[in-house]
């Protein structure tokens, strides 16, 4: 009976360390994947002073294209305005539903 045990303990502790060293595996393989897709972003201080300029065109009254630049601004939302936006979004499509 105690072989029968030593070799149930022993073919558990081989498939937790082929386990460990499966995910040990897939983890260094995502680590390396993740480091090929960013060696092309930008750096975080290129980020920072992103300043874009947007090139509208406007059609005038007599039918002319004129190019009008406007200087783009960066706004930040809160994370609480963002959910707000979504309840608000969600309770109006319930109401919308309630209508029909």
């Amino acid at each position: 009976m105690s072989d029968n045990i030593k070799d149930i303990l022993s073919c558990t502790g081989k498939v937790f360390i082929n386990t460990f060293l499966f995910l040990f595996a897939c983890f260094l393989g995502g680590l390396i994947y993740l480091s090929f897709l960013s060696k092309d972003l930008p750096s975080l201080e290129e980020l920072q002073q992103w300043n874009p300029e947007e090139v509208t065109k406007i059609m005038s009254f007599d039918m002319e294209m004129e190019d009008y630049q406007e200087d783009m601004h960066v706004v930040t939302l809160d994370l609480y305005q963002i959910q707000v936006l979504a309840f608000q979004i969600s309770m109006f499509h319930l109401f919308l539903e309630l209508l029909i």
